[in-house]
């Protein structure tokens, strides 16, 4: 809210998801768009709805989808040569349906220095790791 980029339910969509921090409550009828850059990346927060880049845009950062809506279907579509360059979060259910161009996601860890919090917390190396199915 502090940052001019807090959209509740309701609102129109946002024209510009570049910044530091946005937040959607409803994804609803929006579409999205490049934003960002390498070298300042963003996160972009949407509590409810589906998020699709398509063309040749790039997102830079942190793409966290909420999925309030159960959704267990594809909450992410990137299509044609589109990339998201940083990494993507999807609670519940929900999944990613990414392009033929075999490089629509490329996890890039460097995002995470762009965030600042107030704990001592610390990355740890090789703590990926896959749920399964149902989990």
């Amino acid at each position: 809210m502090a940052l001019n980029t807090y959209y509740p339910a309701g609102a129109a969509c946002p024209s510009s998801l570049t910044g530091p921090a946005v937040y959607v409550e409803d994804s609803t009828g929006c579409g999205g768009a490049a934003a960002n850059s390498e070298a300042a990346p963003g996160a972009l927060y949407i509590a409810r709805g589906t998020f699709s880049l398509g063309g040749n845009s790039v997102f830079y950062g942190l793409l966290y989808m909420g999925n309030l809506q159960g959704s267990s279907g594809a909450v992410v579509t990137i299509g044609g040569t589109a990339l998201i360059q940083g990494t993507v979060a999807i609670d519940g259910p929900g999944g990613l349906v990414a392009g033929s161009s075999k490089a629509n996601v490329i996890f890039d860890e460097r995002i995470f220095d762009a965030f600042q919090g107030n704990a001592r917390a610390v990355r740890t190396p090789s703590t990926w790791r896959e749920l399964p199915r149902g989990q």
